[in-house]
């Protein structure tokens, strides 16, 4: 249930843009969300709606963008995606390093939002 947390928190930054910027009416909100984020589309529009009653948000379309998930190899340096819910043991497509950072994946980011 951790997606309604994020979608009240969702809600009081675009609330919070909208009183700054005269908006009327906000009509789409885009999220781009790592996929190591376990955020469904239908939940998160759920909550949505759901929190977002009797505001501007209200109705609003939530659409999630998902972001791959990306590692440096420590042993060779080389950056490299890989599809997480594809695979039980991650190890670098150079150099077989198990050694790595992450880059991205664990983002939730508010890309962009269609208002009146």
């Amino acid at each position: 249930m951790h997606e309604l947390q994020v979608t009240q928190d969702i809600l009081q930054t675009v609330l919070d843009y909208a009183s700054r910027n005269d908006v009327k009416k906000i009509l789409r909100i885009r999220l781009l969300v790592g996929e190591l984020n376990d955020f469904q589309q239908d939940w998160v529009q759920r909550y949505f709606d759901r929190v977002s009653k009797a505001s501007i948000a209200e109705g609003a379309e939530i659409t999630l963008e998902k972001v791959p998930t990306a590692f440096r190899c420590r042993d060779c340096g080389r950056d490299f995606e890989v599809e997480v819910s594809l695979t039980d043991r991650v190890r670098c497509p150079h150099c077989g390093g198990a050694d790595f950072s992450l880059l991205r994946g664990r983002e939730l980011l508010i890309r962009d939002m269609e208002v009146e």
